[in-house]
């Protein structure tokens, strides 16, 4: 069961050492020398009064004499050593021994996948707990520095990869879907919001969804988006409107200009569209010419408006 290393002498020493001690001076908890969950009894043989200082060092012990299933299990007790409940008021943590339970709790999850049956009773456990009154956060809010802090968080490529593998294949519920909409509903992205996604902000821009994305999103909206189901259907875009969109670069050129299209006989032609109707700019030698005449028109028709 225990791998017979100089942790586990100096976990028998301390064992040892308490037994013949007897009840100490301080205050103390019970220890189980073979832990329950790894088959020890509750009998008198197998408990020994500790120190909590004792005792958190011997359950760090115990995580460096077992292995496998043992030993995970040995980081989630030891992590539990941290908590303080109404039978253990004795304890005092210092930081460096809750920096030590941060980590066995990151250890013990680690590659573990748990059962159904134990996600939902875990589900079940937190339920209502975190919400209203019970929330510690519950009437209180963040700073405007806090705010700052959030917006301009970012994860590192490392994190981000991690959050890719872990979501890959992952398919939301309909139930998860259908609360992920209505939340959505009738949310409108702010301007600031709007030039961060545009141009070469865009994270397509430049790039082209390859043939099998392509099929997949054909299939994802099929019916979806055609007719009374278009949330813009019966509508028209306002000239003012068209005017902003069409100051944006544009996402699918090649050179990013909007109206502009480079020949075969290597000039260029410009043109631009508003409310359905095609104007026709004219033939130019340079990328630049095209497009200070398309800026001159977009110019002219929102002087117009």
């Amino acid at each position: 069961m225990f791998i017979k290393n100089k942790y586990y002498r100096w976990y028998y020493q301390i064992v040892d050492k308490a037994r013949k001690r007897g009840v100490p001076d301080e205050y103390y908890e019970k220890h189980h020398i073979i832990p329950e969950c790894l088959g020890g009894k509750n009998t008198e043989w197998n408990l020994v009064k500790l120190t909590f200082r004792e005792h958190y060092l011997v359950h760090w012990f115990l995580i460096k004499m077992t292995e496998d299933e043992a030993k995970r299990k040995m980081f989630h007790a030891l992590f539990r050593m941290n908590g303080i409940s109404s039978s253990n008021q004795g304890r005092k943590s210092p930081s460096w021994l809750y920096t030590l339970a941060k980590k066995a709790a990151r250890e013990a999850r680690l590659g573990y996948k748990y059962s159904d049956d134990a996600k939902l009773k875990m589900r079940n456990s937190h339920l209502g707990k975190q919400k209203g009154e019970k929330n510690g956060f519950f009437g209180r809010k963040h700073s405007a520095e806090n705010l700052e802090k959030f917006r301009n968080q970012k994860h590192s490529a490392e994190t981000l990869e991690k959050l890719r593998k872990v979501n890959l294949g992952r398919k939301a519920s309909e139930e998860t879907k259908l609360k992920m909409s209505l939340k959505l509903k009738g949310r409108k992205d702010s301007e600031e919001t709007r030039l961060k996604k545009s141009g070469k902000n865009h994270p397509m821009y430049g790039k082209n969804h390859t043939a099998e994305a392509r099929e997949k999103i054909r299939v994802g909206l099929r019916g979806k988006m055609t007719g009374k189901d278009n949330p813009f259907y019966g509508k028209k875009h306002k000239i003012e409107s068209l005017v902003t969109m069409r100051k944006e670069p544009s996402v699918r050129s090649k050179s990013g200009l909007r109206g502009i299209s480079k020949l075969k006989n290597g000039s260029y032609s410009a043109r631009i569209r508003l409310d359905g109707k095609v104007e026709y700019l004219g033939y130019f030698k340079t990328s630049d010419e095209a497009a200070l005449a398309y800026k001159m028109a977009l110019s002219r028709i929102e002087g117009a408006l």
